[in-house]
């Protein structure tokens, strides 16, 4: 939970889709309902595009919600287009977002859809629709070419088949359309020049053109998404909402991390809801210490101007954490005993790994035995 702004406290979660329509998901979310009714703070939820459905809608209407709006909803794309062709004047959020924002009544909810449109959406709507295009090109070349080695009775039907394809089309069109007449005539060997045809069959040969407008309005439509809310204007801006609907991927990034192999979170098997909560507890505490001492790593490098090798070595002032974890892997405490006399010794100190205990500060420094001055 974090205040932002100076707003009220922001609550993320996160929701499974795969089990949406299964009676534990609906008392969880049932749960997490009342507890927002009944607490003493205004709290506002924030999820993904799996949260926003139809089955859904009873629940929403009763908190304050901020969601991605599914994109196979067809009143999002036409407000993603109307966003894209009116002469209204985009509002500016930072130097990569821009948003228009529509009044909309939806699932019996009234509330805000923000339409955002993202740089680094656009970029990779730029790459998927390359992609696709030279994906659709290779099957219509395969079409084609099994069209032209087709024969027809007569020219209409070579043309409702080359219709019938080129309907299929997203971004293509015809061009160069040529049908040729093909003669056939009965018996083996050459046909006398004088001899008529037993049959006039026919063939159809095109060239498929890359429609552009078309293309680049998919790139268009691709560097949108919907962000709806019922929260009201006063609570929160249009800016705030994309905003707070944005800082969820920290939260997301963090329970990645927590579910990586590397940690065996995976290993721990309970069947009881109550060990759930208490595991659940443990791993958000220790995604808390986590963050802060990322936070705290990065603050250092970046107080006294140095840097940490990362994964393919180079020099980076925002290393990850689990990253630096995996450069203090191998040093070793050694218990050392002669006669009755123990000692400990720190083996596999290296320069680097020195250099990351010291960037931690004394107290670590102090434990590894090392020489703070």
């Amino acid at each position: 939970m974090s205040t932002q702004n100076g707003r009220v406290p922001l609550i993320s979660k996160s929701w499974d889709g795969n089990t949406s329509d299964n009676e534990i998901f609906r008392e969880r979310a049932k749960a997490i309902v009342d507890e927002f009714k009944n607490g003493a703070d205004k709290h506002y939820l924030i999820a993904d595009s799996k949260l926003y459905s139809e089955s859904y809608a009873k629940n929403l209407l009763e908190v304050h919600f901020i969601t991605r709006v599914p994109e196979s909803i067809n009143l999002v794309q036409d407000h993603v287009s109307r966003a894209l062709t009116d002469d209204s004047v985009w509002e500016v959020i930072s130097e990569s977002r821009k948003i228009k924002v529509f009044e909309v009544d939806h699932y019996g909810i009234k509330q805000r859809w923000c339409v955002v449109y993202s740089k680094g959406a656009n970029e990779r709507s730029k790459v998927n629709v390359i992609r696709n295009i030279s994906k659709e090109q290779g099957a219509i070349d395969k079409e084609l070419f099994h069209l032209a080695a087709q024969r027809f009775s007569c020219e209409p039907d070579a043309r409702k088949e080359l219709d019938k394809l080129s309907k299929k089309w997203k971004s293509f069109t015809t061009e160069n359309i040529k049908v040729t007449t093909v003669h056939k005539h009965q018996g083996r060997g050459g046909p006398k020049a004088t001899a008529e045809p037993s049959e006039i069959l026919y063939t159809i040969s095109v060239t498929a053109k890359a429609m552009e407008a078309r293309s680049d309005g998919r790139i268009q439509r691709g560097s949108c998404y919907v962000v709806g809310t019922n929260i009201p204007v006063a609570d929160l801006t249009s800016k705030e909402i994309v905003e707070n609907y944005s800082g969820q991927d920290s939260v997301e990034r963090g329970f990645r991390f927590l579910k990586d192999p590397v940690f065996f979170v995976s290993s721990l098997f309970v069947k009881k809801p109550s060990p759930v909560q208490r595991l659940l507890m443990v791993m958000t505490l220790s995604l808390l210490v986590y963050s802060i001492a990322e936070r705290r790593l990065r603050k250092k490098l970046l107080d006294t101007e140095t840097t940490l090798p990362n994964q393919i070595k180079k020099e980076t002032a925002n290393p990850n954490l689990r990253w630096v974890f995996q450069l203090l892997t191998g040093i070793n405490r050694i218990k050392v005993s002669i006669n009755v006399v123990e000692s400990y010794m720190w083996h596999g100190l290296t320069d680097i790994r020195r250099k990351i205990l010291s960037l931690l500060g004394d107290a670590v420094m102090e434990i590894y035995g090392i020489n703070q001055t």
